[in-house]
């Protein structure tokens, strides 16, 4: 199963994270949905999408649970930074240390797209992920 599959299924009835829930069990049925959804963002392809659809799901939450998944997502990818940048592995991997960076402006866009669009909108993340907005 890739992560668009996992995703279409994940949350027939829009209750992972919900204005409904209180902010506790949101934050923590957030958290075990990033576990599973870790497993299965694999590549690039996913990871952006990854970003967007975890982003997304703390938006539906509402104010409190969209600025702790924003809050969240940058001390992610601070941390990936971090690690990444040191390692000279690593940083050949990825071409050199800007395109680490580089790469961590993508994460955060997208964490801002789907971050937007669930604060935004009532439908399901899934259905943003498949229009794939700009």
């Amino acid at each position: 199963m890739n992560l668009i599959q996992y995703i279409s299924q994940a949350d027939p009835e829009d209750k992972i994270v919900s204005k409904k829930n209180s902010p506790w069990n949101n934050a923590k049925n957030w958290y075990n949905e990033y576990g599973k959804v870790n497993k299965l963002a694999d590549n690039k392809v996913t990871d952006e999408n990854k970003h967007q659809y975890m982003s997304c799901l703390a938006g539906k939450g509402g104010k409190l649970e969209a600025t702790g998944g924003w809050t969240a997502g940058l001390l992610k990818e601070a941390y990936d930074l971090t690690k990444k940048s040191v390692s000279s592995e690593t940083r050949k991997r990825y071409g050199g240390i800007g395109n680490i960076f580089k790469d961590s402006a993508k994460d955060i866009v997208n964490n801002w797209k789907g971050l937007h669009y669930g604060l935004e909108n009532r439908g399901k993340c899934i259905n943003w992920l498949e229009r794939k907005l700009p």
